[in-house]
Parts: structure tokens; C-alpha cells; sequence
């Protein structure tokens, strides 16, 4: 499990899983669960695949955002859209992690915001930013 410390360390991409599952214990290393693996026609219901990534291991399942989601409709999230993150956000609670998403849209600062603002009220639990002087300036 997390102990809060000055580093957590979250591989991902290539990340060998494998490794990370070897330390026990208390641990400062994660992996960055495939939060398509807990998601839609995806999601494997073996036993396996629903404790594989948990918070022993993992403190986040991500997911490209333009795949996952696509694209605002007119600088816009779409109803359906905004129920897919939610779906998502519950998906990533009941292994026990938080949801991320990475890919998001960067402009028009307008739109870069507003799915910001989305992805917040709805829970994600770590909100991946390129622009910190954007996110600094926000009234959070």
C-alpha cells in the first residue's frame, strides 16, 4: 500500500509489471493500470484480470483521453461523454484506484479548461497537466 513520502514512483507504458509486483509490502513504486482493461466489451471478468491491478500495486488506471473519450464537440464534452468519464472514474474506484487521463486537450485554452473543469467534478483522481503556469493561474 501507498506510504506518503517526498517520491512515488508510477511506471508506465513498458513499464514490466512483473517487477513491480515482486516488491511487497509497503511501497513507493506503482504501476499506471490500463484503465481500458477495467472498461466496456474490453474488461475481462476472470478473477485474474479483476485483482491484477489494485492499490497493492497500482494508484491509477489511465487511458488516452481522445481514445477513450474523443474529441469535445465544438469545444464542448457531450453528455454521453461526460457519462463515459464518470463510468470510468467508477470502473477505476471499484479495483480501488483513481482514475487519470492522459492526451487531453491543450487548445484552445478554452476548451483545454473546460474539460478540466469536467474531469474534476467528476472525480478523476489525478489530472494529468502539461501547462502548470495554466493550471497555477486557475481558481481552484
Amino acid at each position: 500500500m501507498l506510504v506518503p513520502g517526498p517520491i512515488t514512483i508510477v511506471g508506465s507504458g513498458n513499464t514490466p509489471f512483473d517487477l513491480i509486483q515482486r516488491e511487497k509490502g509497503n511501497r513507493d513504486i506503482f504501476f499506471d493500470a490500463p484503465l481500458a482493461r477495467f472498461w466496456g466489451e474490453v474488461v475481462d471478468q476472470s478473477s485474474e484480470n479483476r485483482t491484477a491491478f489494485n492499490p497493492h500495486n497500482s494508484l491509477y488506471a489511465s487511458a488516452s483521453f481522445s481514445e477513450m473519450i474523443g474529441e469535445p464537440w465544438h469545444g464542448v464534452l457531450r453528455p454521453a461523454q461526460v457519462e463515459l468519464i464518470r463510468a470510468h472514474v467508477q470502473a477505476a474506484a471499484a479495483q480501488g484506484l483513481k482514475a487519470r487521463y492522459w492526451d487531453t486537450p491543450t487548445w484552445p485554452v478554452k476548451v483545454r479548461e473546460h474539460v478540466w473543469d469536467v474531469l474534476v467534478k467528476e472525480g478523476v483522481g489525478l489530472l494529468n497537466v502539461d501547462d502548470l503556469e495554466g493550471l497555477k493561474s486557475r481558481d481552484w
